[in-house]
């Protein structure tokens, strides 16, 4: 899906649910990063921070 939906879509139903500004915008960005996380941005955000563990969804285990 396109950012307008995962990100923009999910964020104003997010508010309109009544979740805070800041609640709306991480629940958005986890919605939009399904979409976007690959392998590689994987591997640059375990530099970052060891602690992240990746989650193979059905999408992503097509693309491997």
């Amino acid at each position: 899906m396109e950012i307008d939906c995962h990100y923009y879509g999910t964020y104003c139903m997010a508010l309109a649910a009544g979740f805070e500004y800041n609640d709306a915008r991480i629940i958005a960005w986890a919605a939009q990063t399904v979409d976007e996380l690959n392998y590689e941005k994987l591997r640059e955000l375990r530099k970052k921070d060891k602690d992240i563990r990746p989650v193979i969804t059905v999408e992503k285990l097509l693309e491997t």
